[in-house]
C-alpha cells in the first residue's frame, strides 16, 4: 500500500493513522495456518428451503518482519432454514461472528480485521462500512417461492464490531430493513436484486449467488 494518487479524494493516509487503522504505514508479511470444522445438513447448496449449515475456523497469523501484528482469529458461522407450506415459504436464519486475539503489543492489522456492511452481511451499508477487531451478526429473511423461476424476499440484518470480547452484545446494533428478488434456474439461483434501507441511505444488491 502507498500514498493515493486521485485527485478527487485526500490521500487515505492523512484521513486515517496508526492508531485508528493499525497497519496503515507499515506492512508486513504472514506465516497463516489453522483448522476448521463444518457441518451441512441442508436440502440444498443453493436457496435450501431445510436443514442447516454451522462452521468454525480457527486461524493464526504470525508476523514475519515486523513482530507486531500477530493474532489468533475464531470464526462461527451458523444458518438454519425452517421451510413453510410445502417448502414454497422459508424463513432463513443466520447468525455469525468473528473474534481476534493478540498478546502484549501486538495488534490486528485494518486490512485483517472483521468487517460488516455489504451484500452479505449489513445489506443497508456500503461495503466495509464497519471494521473492528471483533464482529457479530445476526440475519433474518423470510422469502416466498411464487413460482419455480422467482421468488420475493424480505430481510432483516443486525450487527456491530467492538474492541474486547467482554463487549460482544448486540447492544446498539447497526440494523437495516429490506426487499429483494431471486430469479432461479431449475438447479440453482441466478442471480438475486435486493434493496436494504438503514438510517445512512439505502443500498441496491446485484448477486449471482445465495446468502447464506
Amino acid at each position: 500500500m502507498g500514498p493515493g494518487h486521485a485527485t478527487r479524494y485526500i490521500s487515505t493516509e492523512r484521513q486515517f493513522t496508526p492508531e485508528t487503522t493499525p497497519g496503515i504505514d507499515r506492512q508486513t508479511a504472514f506465516w497463516r495456518g489453522g483448522a476448521f470444522l463444518e457441518y451441512d445438513w441442508r436440502d440444498r447448496d443453493s436457496s435450501p428451503s431445510s436443514g442447516g449449515k454451522y462452521s468454525a475456523q480457527y486461524t493464526r497469523y504470525l508476523d514475519r518482519n515486523l513482530d507486531q501484528f500477530s493474532f489468533l482469529r475464531l470464526d462461527f458461522d451458523a444458518a438454519q432454514y425452517i421451510p413453510l407450506v410445502n417448502h414454497t415459504r422459508v424463513i432463513a436464519l443466520h447468525a455469525a461472528t468473528s473474534l481476534t486475539k493478540t498478546n502484549g503489543t501486538q495488534q490486528v492489522p485494518f486490512y485483517l480485521q472483521p468487517t460488516l456492511g455489504g451484500a452479505e452481511t449489513l445489506r443497508g451499508y456500503r461495503t466495509l462500512r464497519f471494521y473492528g477487531n471483533n464482529s457479530v451478526l445476526v440475519n433474518a429473511e423470510y422469502y416466498w417461492e411464487a413460482s419455480p423461476t422467482f421468488s420475493v424476499l424480505a430481510f432483516v440484518d443486525a450487527g456491530r464490531v467492538f474492541d474486547r470480547w467482554a463487549q460482544w452484545n448486540l447492544h446498539n446494533a447497526e440494523s437495516d430493513v429490506g426487499f429483494g428478488f431471486a430469479f432461479r434456474t431449475e438447479s440453482k439461483v441466478a442471480f438475486r436484486l435486493e434493496t436494504g434501507f438503514s438510517h445512512e441511505g439505502f443500498q441496491v444488491w446485484f448477486r449471482a449467488s445465495n446468502m447464506f
